[in-house]
């Protein structure tokens, strides 16, 4: 049995997720995506290491806008060499990236406007009638009812209760959201 010390994992192995991304939305007056943009620099280590170190930045347009209608998206990526190991496919390669800045910008712009964040994704998912939906960069959604799951969801893990949670939490001195 071999066990790789981290200079033996540094100089033979592969990393996940160097990528460094920014993100902006336009909003109309109702929290509507007009217009969304990504900016992404994405590091492959010291040498390449296969197609695995790129696929963040190949990969992770195609789901950046997520189970959102997007009218008008604008992607740019950058690949950058660096002095450490190599990236390689990890775990969803390059897609739990491409997800995430979308989601944290429907956080974002939630709380910039001051609505729920539940009501900016509602105004923005892909509504079942646009099935098939074609995303901007060609992805096809043959089938989803976001707003449904994401009602089911809510529903599930009491998420008005949510506030009550917090406070009792706090008032025994715990930490909690």
């Amino acid at each position: 049995r071999w066990r790789g010390d981290r200079t033996d994992e540094f100089v033979g192995g592969t990393h996940g997720r160097d990528l460094t991304s920014t993100g902006e939305f336009a909003l109309d007056a109702k929290g509507r995506v007009l217009a969304y943009r990504v900016r992404s620099v994405g590091g492959t280590g010291a040498y390449s290491s296969g197609a695995g170190n790129i696929i963040p930045l190949v990969l992770g347009p195609f789901v950046q806008s997520g189970v959102y209608d997007l009218p008008l998206v604008h992607y740019e990526v950058k690949s950058v060499m660096t002095h450490t190991a190599p990236v390689g496919a990890y775990r969803g390669a390059g897609r739990p990236e491409g997800v995430f800045i979308v989601e944290r910008l429907m956080d974002a712009a939630a709380r910039q406007i001051g609505i729920d964040p539940r009501a900016i994704r509602k105004v923005n998912y892909i509504k079942p009638a646009q099935l098939p939906y074609t995303n901007a960069v060609g992805q096809v959604y043959d089938s989803g009812a976001f707003a449904h799951m994401l009602e089911r969801a809510s529903k599930l893990a009491d998420w008005d209760g949510f506030a009550a949670r917090k406070k009792a939490a706090r008032k025994k001195g715990l930490l909690y959201g």
